[in-house]
């Protein structure tokens, strides 16, 4: 049930729910005979950048799945690669798993989860 469909029911049924526009989503699921779920995030995927020359040695993007991470990590090496051009080829990223990358020990790149919910 999407939220304007619990609001439809409850300005239709104003017996059963008389204070409108007030009433919880948990009253009209309730009323329905069926129940809420709360779906909460319980981990975050982070890359973890490293960079040699910035204010904050390690810089987080936090993502809700792994394949944003991975897509942000690629992204991330990608913006390094053409901005270091003249130092870096392609060819020098090294990638020894799907979580981890650096190049020539100056900028590293890694995915890890955290626990949201302890």
């Amino acid at each position: 049930m999407t939220l304007k469909e619990a609001m439809l029911k409850v300005l239709d049924d104003a017996a059963a729910f008389p204070e409108g526009w007030n009433t919880g989503l948990r009253e009209v699921f309730r009323k329905e005979g069926k129940d809420l779920y709360e779906t909460r995030q319980r981990w975050v995927w982070e890359v973890l950048i490293e960079t040699p020359l910035a204010e904050k040695k390690v810089r987080t993007i936090p993502c809700r799945s792994l394949e944003k991470a991975q897509d942000e990590m690629e992204n991330d090496i990608s913006r390094v690669v053409i901005a270091e051009a003249a130092r870096f080829d392609p060819q020098d990223v090294v990638m020894p798993d799907e979580r981890h990358a650096h190049i020539a020990d100056e900028y590293r790149w890694s995915i890890v989860r955290r626990d949201l919910l302890a």
